[in-house]
């Protein structure tokens, strides 16, 4: 009884989750600068955080999969995989988004298109619940699922996979809003309209502090529970190995 209400409420908490996260997509619409956006080569995809949204999406749907159907040795593998480079992403998003809203949003909100006799223009603020289900939810839900769910990543995953895993992702993005921007005259997010030289240093430091979010959230998990875990040994063989010890 305990466990099918244990997978009831992982049900419930995955289903919700999703359901936030597909709240903050199909706001998109109406945002303030949506039509622009939409006008433009790449639309809402050229922005960092809807496509962490959409990999959180993905990673929590596999993990409502895995509730449903615990006996899924191969959907638990992929999930894993994906939860390591999503994981990652989500911190990058969260921090660096969260970061410069409190410190200087100008740097990561567009102006809204406003009469051009304005001298300030007004920044593109989101509505809280939007903003919250675009820039929060991904990474709480992400970082509940690691905790609570999955066991901490081996030494293999940490220092071969993730920094693979990132580095392809990383570069693929750079090579898109790169060429989006040449289509587009501008970037994404302000702070990347600067020389080719400083946008390399913001690439590769992102990267960076993606592998490292992702070393300190692995070292964090101390307990090698969850989904995937090594099965516990049996009684028998317990008390085997018991009478080989010495005393």
């Amino acid at each position: 009884m305990p466990t099918t209400v244990l997978r009831i409420a992982r049900v419930i908490a995955h289903a919700a989750a999703l359901t936030c996260m597909a709240y903050g997509y199909l706001s998109l619409p109406s945002l303030p600068n949506d039509k622009r956006i939409r006008q433009q080569t790449g639309g809402h995809w050229q922005f960092l955080t809807l496509q962490g949204l959409a990999v959180a999406f993905i990673t929590v749907f596999l993990s409502l999969l895995v509730d449903l159907f615990p006996g899924a040795n191969l959907v638990i593998s992929v999930k894993r995989t994906v939860l390591m480079g999503s994981l990652a992403l989500s911190s990058v998003v969260s921090t660096i988004y969260w970061s410069l809203i409190a410190l200087a949003p100008n740097l990561i909100l567009r102006p809204i298109d406003t009469d051009p006799t304005q001298q300030v223009p007004r920044l593109g603020y989101l509505p809280l619940d939007v903003d919250l289900a675009l820039h929060a939810a991904p990474a709480v839900a992400l970082l509940l699922e690691f905790f609570l769910l999955e066991r901490k990543y081996s030494a293999f995953d940490v220092t071969r996979v993730a920094p693979f895993l990132l580095f392809t992702y990383s570069t693929s993005y750079c090579i898109w809003i790169e060429y989006t921007s040449t289509m587009n005259k501008t970037f994404p997010y302000p702070f990347l309209n600067t020389s080719l030289l400083n946008r390399l240093a913001i690439y590769i430091s992102a990267t960076l502090f993606a592998y490292i979010s992702f070393r300190i959230l692995n070292a964090l998990r101390i307990h090698s529970t969850g989904h995937g875990s090594a099965p516990k040994p049996s009684s028998s063989s317990s008390a085997r190995q018991g009478r080989r010890s010495p005393h």
